[in-house]
């Protein structure tokens, strides 16, 4: 569970407009990767990559509040899409019947 609330405090973080990084010991370390941030295997994490890292993160800061507000909305696009052609979907079955 423990592991779980770290991972939902990187989406928070990031949705907030502040980029962090994930270091992890299981395939859900991958996720940050949907929104551009970093992240490493514990075993593969090194004083190089860490130090690489903080400077990317550091030189990101800027535009990176930018980049989740464009994410946010082309997501909320494709959404309102799936959503859309679903219940077209739907009710063009339940019509025809």
């Amino acid at each position: 569970m423990e592991r779980c609330v770290e991972f939902r405090l990187k989406f928070a973080l990031a949705s907030l407009g502040k980029p962090s990084a994930v270091i992890g010991s299981d395939s859900r370390a991958r996720m940050v990767q949907q929104l551009g941030l970093p992240d490493v295997f514990v075993n593969e994490a090194t004083d190089e990559w860490l130090d690489r890292v903080a400077l990317d993160l550091e030189q990101r800061i800027t535009d990176f509040p930018r980049h989740m507000k464009a994410l946010k909305e082309s997501t909320a696009v494709r959404y309102k899409d799936l959503i859309r052609r679903a219940l077209e979907t739907r009710i063009g079955a339940n019509g025809s019947s």
